[in-house]
């Protein structure tokens, strides 16, 4: 068995129109289907998906502890609104390999 890609990524979120409106208006990813699990497409391959695991028989549990890093040209930018759309923000700063 070879694995060919990443298909989808699911993100649990309590409000998924908030999450919505935050994934589309403010990051402004393509929203490429509706309904009760929203999909964003995320490059040519990846799809990110918003769930409330309440509505499959789950409970939320918080903080979600699996990572997702999106790639912004301008991270101070996107911080900035981030923290305007009530998202909570993590920066983290990854050391470059010197050679």
């Amino acid at each position: 068995m070879i694995v060919e890609r990443t298909d989808f990524v699911s993100v649990p979120v309590r409000d998924v129109e908030q999450a919505t409106r935050f994934y589309r208006d403010t990051l402004g990813l393509e929203q490429v289907s509706e309904g009760g699990w929203p999909e964003f497409q995320l490059g040519e391959n990846v799809s990110l998906y918003l769930i409330d695991p309440t509505k499959i028989g789950q409970e939320f549990s918080a903080p979600h502890t699996a990572h997702i890093a999106l790639r912004v040209p301008d991270v101070a930018e996107t911080a900035r609104l981030s923290t305007q759309a009530s998202a909570t923000w993590r920066s983290f700063t990854i050391p470059t390999a010197t050679s």
